[in-house]
């Protein structure tokens, strides 16, 4: 194809996949770097740029976040260990839970990682898998010690039975979110059996639940303070910072020129941007029509 400055020249290649991986990202890259280097050596005097949704999804993934959310992870994170501690009460029940979430997390992206090789797997569960892990760790340590294991064999059963079944829709991203949920609790109550005990053992934990009667100045203090003014509107300037931060959401793919900054992949969107060609020829609409049949009459229609 032609652009707009009758200079630039673009074409629409499909290379071939490659062996599957978690995100399809290492097949993308030596595609790239592959396409690149035979363009650049059968046209010596051209400048050749390569890009495309994924390639400029894999320039994302190399430069990694940026500052703004290397910070909002650094409060989340700081706002987990606070919450554990108001919780727990104990440096226990801080690292414990932190410690179950990474051996389930680990475990069930290998799980994953083994599925990927012969099926396709959202990228997404990447990020599915250590939240859901978090939750389930540490729902399992502030179960007591009798009754948590029987709650664990039981509730793993009934999660991995319905993940398992989720697992077979044909939808890729519901199968890939079965697939990882599944992983997630055979790990998670594999660990709940084996690795809660032994941190039991290690360890005195306060159960979270045993609390002090408070007096009655305390109750009286305590009860002032939820019933004024300053919790409720703390809690309004928070939901309408939520609702305000929904509404600017987009539903479906994100713009190209959102994807990454710079890159290699950047540089060819650029170009093709300086050249008046649309960024929607990264993602064509594709129309299979029968043998025979009149493609610039199908266009018209």
């Amino acid at each position: 194809f032609l652009g707009g400055d009758g200079r630039t020249v673009y074409a629409l290649v499909y290379p071939g996949a490659g062996a599957p991986d978690l995100a399809g990202l290492t097949a993308v890259e030596e595609a790239a770097v592959s396409l690149r280097a035979d363009l650049r050596s059968a046209l010596p005097e051209a400048r050749v740029e390569v890009t495309g949704v994924l390639p400029l999804q894999h320039d994302s993934a190399v430069a990694g976040p940026g500052a703004v959310a290397l910070a909002v992870k650094a409060a989340c994170a700081l706002g987990l260990l606070v919450l554990l501690a108001l919780v727990f009460r104990s440096a226990a029940g801080v690292l414990a839970p932190l410690l179950l979430a990474g051996v389930t997390s680990v475990g069930a992206l290998v799980l994953v990682e083994a599925v990927a090789g012969f099926t396709e797997i959202s990228f997404v569960v990447v990020y599915l898998v250590p939240v859901t892990a978090l939750v389930l760790a540490v729902h399992r340590w502030a179960q007591p010690p009798g009754p948590g294991e029987r709650s664990a064999v039981v509730a793993g059963a009934a999660g991995a039975a319905a993940c398992a079944v989720l697992a077979l829709f044909p939808a890729p991203f519901l199968r890939s979110v079965g697939v990882a949920g599944l992983a997630v609790w055979t790990v998670g109550t594999a660990a709940a059996l084996t690795l809660t005990p032994v941190l039991r053992s290690l360890t005195t934990r306060p159960r979270p639940t045993e609390r002090r009667e408070p007096t009655d100045g305390a109750a009286a203090g305590r009860a002032g303070w939820r019933s004024g003014p300053v919790p409720a509107l703390a809690g309004l300037v928070l939901l309408v910072l939520a609702v305000g931060t929904a509404t600017q959401l987009r539903v479906g793919n994100p713009e190209a020129h959102a994807l990454v900054a710079s890159g290699p992949a950047r540089d060819g969107l650029d170009r093709l941007a300086s050249a008046g060609v649309p960024s929607g020829v990264l993602n064509p609409l594709e129309v299979l029509l029968p043998g025979g049949a009149d493609p610039e009459a199908a266009a018209a229609r």
